[in-house]
């Protein structure tokens, strides 16, 4: 991973290195989910250091959107497994009474 470069914060440095992104390609795929999350829409990211987290594809490692706190765990919970997520839907729908 390295370091990050003069002047560089710490964030900007994995953004570039650990998903080809610079903070203007954050600052434009955040305005373009209305500065909140993709999922949720929740305006609060959920965490203690109030940072969103930045979802990728786990095969390609391209972005695929900025998440809250839960909606990152539970994807990840999930495995990013489509079936797993539906199987989860029919469950919740089910016992929906």
């Amino acid at each position: 991973m390295g370091k990050p470069r003069k002047g560089e914060n710490w964030t900007d440095h994995r953004l570039r290195t650990d998903f080809g992104m610079t903070t203007e390609d954050w600052d434009v795929l955040f305005k373009s989910q209305d500065n909140g999350c993709a999922i949720c829409g929740s305006k609060n990211p959920g965490r203690k250091d109030n940072h969103w987290c930045l979802d990728h594809n786990h095969e390609n490692g391209k972005p695929r959107g900025i998440l809250c706190q839960n909606c990152n765990m539970g994807i990840g919970n999930f495995k990013d497994n489509r079936n797993l997520i539906k199987a989860a839907i029919k469950y919740l729908n089910r016992h929906s009474q």
